[in-house]
């Protein structure tokens, strides 16, 4: 079992000859089918994937993408390999005690948690908007990034103060309103601008991979807020609701044509998708975020039972902490059948 598909890690199909493993690519979100050609996902015997919508997901990708001769054919037979298993990951969920957590945090037991992932400011991209209009909390630095490069598509953000820090501070007003605790929750690779380090009650990385530091953090939450994170699918399946900050997706992209293909295809608000759904996770834009966050009520992000349900099914396929033994399920009767893995049967 791998996150990367055989061809990419053993080389062309014909090179395997007899002794060729059976392959198994387990979906990690979006990022297989972005990363790796529809040909290379295919050279697998199985992929694992958390619900039937992937398919249809990755087909409509690749054939947009123009790397498929035949959209159907490959939904076809990516459906073939495909286990469904849920979302393996959160297994872990069994693991967590959320009192234990709150006391290791210094969170009080009675205190309402809001989670913000921070806007990540383009990491690993060359794209002007993320860190030099959006991500700079200073107008006069702005200034100098945008008028020698003639940038003054961006002159609202600079007249209309649209910026993180800005965004960061309603939800801190959102906090203080509905007697919140602020935790921010990020990854080494995004650090957390000292601008949020001041009005967070907590913040912290990565202190765990399994359990998974931020389950813990959903686990205690009453709202998880982000900028377009993979996580709301995480939230959904642990009953947080989800409020996803929205930004244009040429902003953030650039130049780079390829990252904002995909880009546009999952990471958007349209109605009924990944991140607006209604009673599960809805979208706010950045000016709407700065001025009207701070007078939001926490109820007002209620989580639907029956929405999430429908949600779970879309995405997740199963509301349970099974998805890792599933997984174990099909790999045990594949071994069973197999003839290449005779020392792997019982």
């Amino acid at each position: 079992m791998s996150l990367q598909p055989a061809e990419a890690v053993l080389g062309e199909r014909r090179a395997w000859g007899a002794a060729r493993p059976f392959w198994v690519l387990v979906q990690s979100g979006i990022d297989q089918f972005i990363t790796y050609r529809p040909e290379s996902v295919l050279s697998c015997d199985a992929v694992a994937l958390t619900a039937d919508w992937w398919v249809e997901w990755a087909a409509e990708h690749y054939a947009q993408e123009g790397t498929l001769l035949d959209r159907n054919a490959f939904a076809r037979e990516l459906r073939e390999r495909a286990w469904i298993v849920g979302f393996p990951e959160l297994d872990a969920m069994s693991r967590i005690d959320p009192s234990e957590v709150r006391a290791r945090w210094g969170l009080p037991s009675d205190a309402a948690v809001v989670t913000l992932l921070p806007f990540p400011q383009g990491v690993g991209k060359a794209s002007f908007w993320p860190r030099r209009i959006f991500g700079e909390p200073r107008r006069w630095r702005q200034l100098v990034h945008t008028l020698p490069r003639g940038r003054f598509e961006y002159w609202p953000y600079i007249r209309h103060g649209w910026t993180d820090a800005r965004v960061v501070r309603a939800i801190r007003a959102f906090c203080d309103r509905n007697s919140a605790r602020l935790l921010v929750k990020s990854r080494l690779k995004t650090p957390i601008p000292p601008y949020t380090q001041a009005v967070a009650d907590k913040c912290l990385y990565d202190e765990s991979h399994y359990p998974p530091t931020v389950l813990e953090a959903l686990a205690v939450s009453d709202l998880c807020i982000s900028f377009y994170s993979g996580t709301v699918l995480e939230a959904a399946a642990l009953g947080t609701p989800h409020l996803c900050i929205t930004f244009e997706a040429e902003a953030y992209c650039g130049e780079n044509r390829e990252l904002l293909g995909y880009f546009k295809r999952f990471f958007n608000d349209e109605e009924g998708g990944v991140f607006q759904s209604e009673g599960v996770s809805s979208c706010l834009g950045i000016p709407e975020a700065i001025s009207d966050f701070a007078v939001t009520k926490l109820s007002d992000f209620a989580m639907s039972a029956d929405a999430r349900l429908r949600y779970i099914r879309k995405y997740l396929s199963y509301d349970d902490r099974g998805g890792a033994e599933r997984l174990l399920d099909h790999v045990e009767r594949a071994v069973a059948v197999d003839t290449r893995l005779p020392s792997c049967r019982p």
